[in-house]
């Protein structure tokens, strides 16, 4: 279970923190032009990553949904994205036990909690 201190208006589902700006920093030594530059890449991959989940499920393509779910919980987790990746990982537990229909009733929930943690991010970036 995740107990951490965090703004008020961070914390959603179950306690979860939507952005561990500390997590972040102790990856990546605290320094903060890494932290800013890591931010602006993971911005840009996970737009990505899920307009290509979001094709896969067109295409019902259960293998490479599950793994875009994989890439999209490591990534979250490298930021410190607790509430995305613990939905990235639900997902990508439904797509190992062949559940696409999980996967595809929640993209628009991944979606949002990908904004939310960029926004958090950008708060606390800038």
């Amino acid at each position: 279970e995740v107990d951490i201190k965090v703004d008020k208006e961070e914390s959603i589902n179950q306690g979860l923190v939507v952005f561990d700006y500390d997590d972040m920093a102790q990856r990546l030594m605290n320094k903060p032009e890494l932290i800013k530059s890591i931010a602006d890449v993971f911005y840009e991959d996970l737009t990505a990553q899920i307009a290509e989940l979001k094709m896969s499920l067109e295409n019902k393509d259960t293998v490479l949904s599950t793994s875009l779910a994989h890439k999209i919980k490591g990534a979250a987790s490298n930021v410190g994205g607790k509430v995305l990746s613990k939905l990235a990982f639900e997902m990508e537990l439904a797509g190992k036990s062949g559940d696409l229909d999980m996967i595809s009733n929640n993209v628009k929930q991944l979606e949002q909690a990908f904004y939310t943690l960029k926004a958090a991010m950008e708060k606390k970036l800038l």
